[in-house]
């Protein structure tokens, strides 16, 4: 921040940030909590009783941003009277680079009569 001497003042910020996050995630869900012995059949994939789905994946996420603010603000004279004018820009800049790997998606993967609650991680 600067401040001349005729009471304008010049403000500026600059910004940078970047990160870099690495997730690995995983679901565990049923359809329904009630079914038979039997198989049942919803749409195309055959559900066995007491048994889960199993969905995973794993995202690298990159971003970078670049944010900039400049603002100006003093007084003028106009039609006789004193005025406070006040100006200012903002800019930004996000890149994102997101690394999607799509996961395994299988149904009937855990057995919930016997389930732990751990899972294991995939392979590197």
């Amino acid at each position: 921040k600067h401040e001349f001497e005729n009471r304008w003042n010049l403000q500026a910020n600059y910004n940078y940030t970047q990160q870099q996050i690495k997730s690995l995630f995983g679901v565990i869900g049923v359809a329904s909590v009630n079914y038979s012995d039997q198989d049942v059949i919803k749409g195309t994939t055959t559900y066995k009783a007491h048994y889960a789905s199993l969905a995973a994946s794993q995202n690298n996420f990159n971003p970078e941003e670049h944010s900039l603010d400049v603002s100006a603000s003093g007084p003028y004279q106009l039609f006789g009277r004193e005025h406070e004018l006040m100006l200012g820009a903002s800019y930004q800049h996000i890149e994102n680079n997101n690394n999607n790997f799509s996961g395994s998606n299988s149904a009937n993967a855990v057995d919930l009569r016997t389930w732990n609650g751990d899972v294991a991680l995939p392979n590197a």
